[in-house]
């Protein structure tokens, strides 16, 4: 339940901060590095520093530069003892990454799946895609290596 609250407060805190900031014409980038220090939330701060999408000449730059997944984290925390454990690269704790560059809010079409053929092999974490014409809704789907979806979805163009 406190889990819940904090969730819809903090995307509460983020949606409204970053539209105010996007109608008064601030750059998106600038308004998601300033929207990220209003989050009390590590996870949310976190999520804001790992998805930065913007549309230029027509394409859609897609980086994701860290990811936490909180069941994982949880987890292996339970298993240490004194040692904490440390993950080095959070690419190792995604099983893919999916990309919907035209999401509607219901059904989640993905025109990039960059799912690794081996399990020693990596997602790449930077993708380029070609923009559909005027305002998009541009979704990015992680899946963690427990089958845990986190999507994340930003409103682009127009």
């Amino acid at each position: 339940m406190i889990g819940d609250l904090v969730r819809k407060e903090n995307t509460s805190r983020m949606a409204v901060v970053l539209a105010a900031l996007l109608r008064s014409g601030l750059p998106f980038v600038e308004a998601v590095r300033i929207t990220r220090q209003t989050l009390r939330n590590r996870i949310f701060r976190l999520a804001m520093d790992d998805y930065e999408a913007a549309v230029t000449a027509g394409r859609i730059h897609v980086e994701i530069e860290d990811f936490i997944s909180p069941t994982i984290i949880e987890r292996l925390g339970q298993q240490a003892g004194v040692v904490q454990p440390k993950i080095d690269d959070w690419r190792a704790m995604v099983d893919c990454v999916m990309i919907d560059t035209a999401y509607g809010g219901h059904v989640f079409n993905a025109v990039l799946a960059d799912i690794p053929e081996k399990k020693t092999d990596f997602v790449e974490g930077k993708y380029d895609l070609p923009a559909p014409a005027g305002e998009t809704t541009v979704a990015v789907k992680i899946v963690d290596m427990l089958g845990e979806e986190v999507l994340t979805t930003q409103v682009l163009g127009g």
